[in-house]
């Protein structure tokens, strides 16, 4: 078999002969395609299983998460060359879709492989045509370099012009103003890069290319300022002519920009635009879903609601064992610990966390450093102060804080690891350094993470009674905290100010923070129980008014008699212990009989799950295997084949690619998940390609296919594809006496008079004999269409008109769904 291996023995001589290197890179396609849904491999081949489209989305989606999600402090260049290194895919995939296929060329591999000077040599030796888009290759790879220097930029431009000049003899002229507006737009020309995008739009139009018009408002989007409407109206513009053109794999695309522009500050948006961006990877089985439920977990952390956060990292995970692909496990490992964490189960916490630790060598250092600080935190608190300063001293002893805000998180770890060593002197000293080095950052910087760490700096002035102290740090962490603050921080910050106001004799500020953080504190840990807890609180209040009424009334009682005053203020105090005690007992009860009612419902749920889980994979298993056993048919019907001849050979060949397109329904049965219904549209053109493939004469046939979108029952999906392969594979083999490009098959499907479907193959061949009856045509392949056509109750016609005519005309059956709501 013919693999990726050998492919790489050969690319030495392939970069010498041009045409050759692109016949052996379609064939290596088509291979790997073909194989990769019968074999079980690892996550490179799952990688390769996709189109070039899909792997193309799959490096823009690792990329956007890194700079999203991850929040890495690295620029997008780095983040996009670090994506595709990681899936094994050209540096170019990302950037080369206006212009070229996606296929390696000879011309793209030397410049993977950092031969350019190799590259530029080349472009004189290849056709006009592809000059053009090698040219253009050069300028991407210049001006996407991770570090672009003045240098990098001008050769950039360099190969633009060229390109330019060669593309006003070919259809790349708006694809060359679409690059020269993206390098002004790098090197700050905006007036520059406005013009050269409108000459795009303006050539672009003319043509009526939408698809180029959209990756024009992508690229202008891109442009824009991060926080600018204007930005998100070129995203939304170019989302919106993709969904007409049908391209789902961009629409998640431009769906990640969305997510990205929203997520700064509006998780609601961002939240939305997660779930439609979701919706569409399930519909077109895109299978690395891992970065959107990672995000969706993100948001969910924000919003306070821990348990939501593991349940998305869970299926993170669950997506990234079934693809195979780990490359940022260590990042879904980090967000689940926390998690745990903050759930109040440290020990399944550190355990994840320490397992992102150690997976953490693929990745920049920016992306593990805080699952590594986060690590220390949960050690120093729930192990020991000594273990977590340890694991500090090992740690950046080989990779020092590389970064502002790494350094700053480091910094305030050390000194809180001083603090619990009982060495404040040294704590003092690094929480000094900490707070200098905040007011170093950039004002644009988001403050994720700063809050919390100032909240638990003002806690340690506390213990030292410096209350001024304390207060400063606690209104830097408020003037932080923005509307994504967690519920989690804001709890604690809650808490620390009821603890400083406690300590500085606030007493009525102090029960205000208490409150407030044991309702924060009951919406993270116990939902369910927020409505009891509101009625408490109002309880508690109602009965402190009673007894701050009590007192008074107690006061003015004293100076009429002192024992009666005595014997009312115990009776008082005693009924409002015996209240109190009551409610406790109340409460605690109902919250035992809720958690008893949660925990059956979630085990009942549990089980209903699995059941609908396994019901599910046995029925989606079903197609799977009946296109395995019918896929090995065909090969047993080919080894057959190469023994026999003439008759039965030809018979054998028929059998064979009838088996083969039973093969192709399955296949794509098992690719989705409505298993009682087959869209035509889909599978006609795969199947056409197969018997085009089977004959070698075929390949100067015309096939002009016009199908109706419409869904057919299976009971008629399967024999109407036995009539189009017996017509193709008959029109193929006799149709024809000589080779020309105006030889032509024609399929059409649509929807005729009341609900009939008509089903016409014509081709331009010879035709029927002219003494031969079509009604008596008693062959062997035209008996088997005529029954097929009646399993259907349908009408069967074959007459000749400069060629030969085939009709089948019937009445869709009822949908699974249709007869379910007629019973």
């Amino acid at each position: 078999m013919f693999t990726l291996s050998s492919f790489r023995i050969l690319n030495p001589i392939l970069v010498n002969n041009y045409k050759r290197t692109v016949i052996v890179v379609v064939l290596v396609c088509l291979l790997q395609t073909t194989n990769a849904y019968t074999q079980t491999t690892g996550p490179a081949k799952v990688v390769q299983s996709y189109s070039v489209a899909w792997q193309r989305l799959l490096a823009i989606n690792t990329c956007q998460y890194l700079l999203t999600s991850v929040q890495c402090v690295t620029d997008p260049d780095s983040a996009m060359l670090y994506a595709c290194r990681q899936h094994r895919l050209s540096r170019l995939l990302p950037y080369n879709e206006a212009y070229n296929t996606g296929l390696p060329s000879a011309g793209s591999q030397l410049i993977d492989s950092g031969y350019i000077e190799q590259a530029d040599a080349l472009v004189n030796h290849i056709p006009a045509g592809k000059q053009t888009e090698l040219l253009l290759d050069l300028a991407n790879y210049y001006l996407h370099q991770p570090t672009s220097s003045k240098a990098d930029m001008d050769k950039a431009w360099n190969y633009l012009q060229r390109a330019h000049v060669q593309s006003m003899q070919t259809s790349l002229e708006a694809t060359t103003w679409l690059l020269m507006g993206q390098y002004h737009f790098l090197n700050r020309h905006r007036a520059e890069s406005d013009i050269c995008f409108l000459k795009a739009e303006e050539l672009a139009a003319s043509k009526n290319n939408k698809y180029l018009l959209a990756l024009i408002c992508e690229s202008r989007g891109k442009c824009q300022p991060q926080n600018s409407t204007t930005r998100l109206e070129y995203f939304q513009k170019s989302r919106q002519l993709f969904h007409q053109l049908n391209k789902p794999e961009k629409e998640i695309e431009i769906l990640s920009f969305i997510i990205a522009f929203h997520s700064p500050g509006d998780t609601v948006a961002a939240a939305k635009a997660l779930a439609q961006q979701l919706a569409l990877e399930n519909a077109m089985g895109y299978k690395h879903t891992q970065y959107n439920y990672d995000a969706q977990a993100c948001m969910a952390e924000i919003r306070g609601d821990i348990t939501a956060t593991i349940q998305y990292e869970h299926q993170a995970l669950q997506s990234m064992q079934y693809t195979g692909d780990t490359t940022l496990a260590t990042i879904f490992y980090a967000r689940l610990g926390k998690a745990y964490c903050q759930l109040g189960k440290s020990e399944e916490g550190i355990a994840w966390l320490q397992k992102a630790i150690a997976q953490r060598k693929s990745l920049p250092q920016s992306s593990w450093y805080s699952s590594f600080l986060w690590l220390t935190r949960q050690l120093m608190v729930h192990h020991s102060p000594q273990e977590a300063f340890n694991l500090m001293t090992a740690v950046s002893a080989t990779h020092p804080p590389a970064t502002l805000p790494d350094n700053i998180f480091y910094l305030q770890l050390q000194g809180e690891c001083y603090q619990q060593l009982q060495q404040p002197k040294q704590a003092d000293d690094y929480y000094t350094r900490f707070h200098q080095l905040v007011e170093q950052l950039p004002a644009q910087y988001p403050a994720t993470g700063l809050p919390e760490l100032y909240c638990s700096i003002a806690g340690f002035y506390i213990d030292q009674k410096n209350m001024p102290r304390s207060r400063q740090y606690i209104n830097k962490a408020i003037s932080l905290s923005g509307s994504n603050y967690s519920l989690f921080n804001q709890a604690h910050l809650e808490w620390i100010q009821f603890r400083l106001d406690s300590a500085s004799g606030s007493y009525n500020a102090a029960l205000q923070h208490h409150i407030a953080y044991t309702l924060l504190n009951d919406s993270l840990y116990n939902l369910s129980q927020r409505k009891q807890m509101d009625e408490l609180v109002n309880t508690q209040q109602s009965e402190q008014e009673k007894h701050h009424l009590s007192l008074q009334q107690q006061q003015t009682l004293l100076k009429q008699a002192a024992k009666n005053q005595a014997y009312l203020l115990q009776s008082v105090i005693l009924t409002s212990i015996t209240v109190a005690l009551l409610l406790a007992g109340l409460f605690l009860h109902q919250h035992r009989l809720k958690k008893r009612e949660n925990q059956l419902a979630r085990e009942k749920n549990l089980n209903l799950q699995k059941l609908a889980h396994e019901n599910e994979w046995l029925l989606k298993q079903m197609p799977y295997h009946a296109k395995n056993h019918l896929q090995t048919m065909v090969r047993l019907l080919q080894s057959q084949s190469t023994y026999l001849q003439d008759n039965a050979l030809l018979a054998l060949v028929d059998s064979a690619n009838r088996t083969q397109a039973l093969s192709l329904i399955h296949h794509k049965l098992h690719q989705n998940d409505n298993l009682t219904s087959f869209n035509m549209q889909t599978y006609l053109p795969r199947l056409v390609a197969c018997l085009k493939n089977n004959f070698a004469f075929a390949r100067d046939i015309h096939f002009q296919l016009e199908i109706a979108a419409m869904e057919l029952n299976i009971s008629q999906a399967i024999p109407l594809v036995l009539i189009i392969n017996e017509a193709v594979t008959n029109a193929i083999k006799y149709a024809f006496n000589d080779s020309n490009s105006h030889n032509e098959i024609s399929i059409t499907m649509q929807k005729i008079a009341g609900q009939q479907v008509e089903l016409l193959i014509a081709d331009n061949g010879k035709g029927l004999p002219p003494r031969l009856n079509s009604l008596r045509t008693n062959s062997m392949g035209t008996i088997l269409m005529r029954e097929l056509t009646e399993d259907m109750n349908g009408q069967f016609t074959i007459s000749t008109h400069h060629g030969t005519l085939i009709s089948v005309v019937f009445e869709p059956a009822p949908l699974f769904q249709e007869q379910a709501m007629q019973e």
